[in-house]
């Protein structure tokens, strides 16, 4: 059983397969009445720092409740600044390179696709510059496997680069 408490991070190997993957990240959102902005940058900010603590070089996501009509701009807005937040406390060695957004609504993907680069020119600094790179999810996060087998799925890769 996982709880679901509000910034509780659950790490799990993946077992070799279609994921693609070498472990799912589960992400406590808390109770829908309570979920809102500083919820969504908190979780962001706990992911972010587990993973950057056990060395991921990359990992792929999507946004924090678009599914239960968060706007997508400010979904990524949120979950961004957490994630810098995050880079920005626990990943002094720069071990997380690439953060990629995955979204199957095409209507969603064009808002996160516009979003985006507003998102990144405003969150970037001299200590951490968002390089925006746009593609099909053909690789998992820069992964070096196959394909992934669903070919909907449209990618933003928000990759952390120092300058």
């Amino acid at each position: 059983m996982f709880a679901a408490s509000l910034g509780q991070v659950t790490s799990l190997v993946a077992a070799r397969g279609s994921l693609l993957a070498e472990f799912v990240v589960l992400a406590g959102l808390g109770d829908f009445e309570d979920f809102g902005s500083d919820a969504q940058s908190f979780v962001a900010g706990n992911v972010v720092r587990t993973l950057a603590r056990a060395g991921a070089e990359d990992f792929a996501t999507v946004l924090f409740g678009t599914g239960s009509g968060v706007p997508v701009a400010a979904a990524l807005e949120q979950q961004l600044e957490g994630f810098v937040a995050g880079l920005k406390s626990v990943d002094v060695e720069r071990v997380i390179r690439r953060i990629t957004i995955c979204e199957i609504d095409r209507s969603k993907f064009a808002a996160l696709r516009r979003a985006t680069e507003n998102a990144a020119r405003r969150l970037s600094d001299d200590a951490l510059r968002i390089v925006v790179d746009e593609g099909e999810a053909t690789r998992a996060a820069g992964s070096r496997r196959r394909p992934l087998p669903r070919a909907g799925w449209r990618c933003a890769a928000i990759p952390s680069i120092s300058s």
